[in-house]
Formats: C-alpha cells, sequence, structure tokens
C-alpha cells in the first residue's frame, strides 16, 4: 500500500495487527475500515475506489470466527484488489492458496 490507500480488515484479527492498521497505518495516510469478514455483502459495501487490500485471518483470533476465503477472493478479483489471509491459527487445515487467496 502507498499513501491515500485503503484496506478493508476483518474486526476480530491480532491485536497487534489491529494496533498497526488502526494506529500506525494512518500516520502513512493509509486507511482502514473494519468490518464483519464474515458478512461478504458488508464487505463489498466498504471497498472505494482507493481500497488495494482484503485482509482477513482465515480463523480469527481470539473469537475464532471463520472466513469465507473463497468468497472474499471472488470479491479480490471483482475489484481486483490482494486478499490478504494470515493462517497461523490452521495453517494444517486450510490452505487460503487453494481458496484463491
Amino acid at each position: 500500500c502507498e499513501a491515500g490507500d485503503h484496506i478493508v480488515s476483518s474486526r476480530t484479527i491480532y491485536g497487534g495487527t489491529y494496533a498497526f492498521l488502526k494506529n500506525f497505518a494512518p500516520r502513512m495516510n493509509i486507511k482502514t475500515s473494519f468490518v464483519d469478514i464474515k458478512k461478504l455483502d458488508e464487505v463489498e459495501a466498504a471497498i472505494t475506489k482507493n481500497t488495494k487490500v482484503l485482509y482477513c485471518e482465515s480463523v480469527s483470533n481470539p473469537l475464532l470466527e471463520v472466513a469465507d476465503i473463497n468468497g472474499l477472493a471472488n470479491l479480490a478479483k471483482k475489484y481486483n484488489l490482494k486478499l490478504v489471509v494470515d493462517n497461523t491459527f490452521s495453517p494444517l487445515s486450510i490452505s487460503p492458496a487453494k481458496l484463491g487467496a
């Protein structure tokens, strides 16, 4: 991302990542919208002309919400975005790349 870009992120992510996106990215003029990643209509509604990245965790920390990676990948393709998936919690059971990320 660059200054002026936008990220759509899950609202339930690791605290350090949340702090970075909420407190440090704005210093570089990068804005983040935090959404319920399980609701694809909410994710799509948050996308702007400046959005470059959809960000989620395959299984969120700490709430263990499961992202619809395939659905998010379809949105990313539709809007020419990068889908970034943190797969820390489930590296042996979920393969985001096989689901389109």
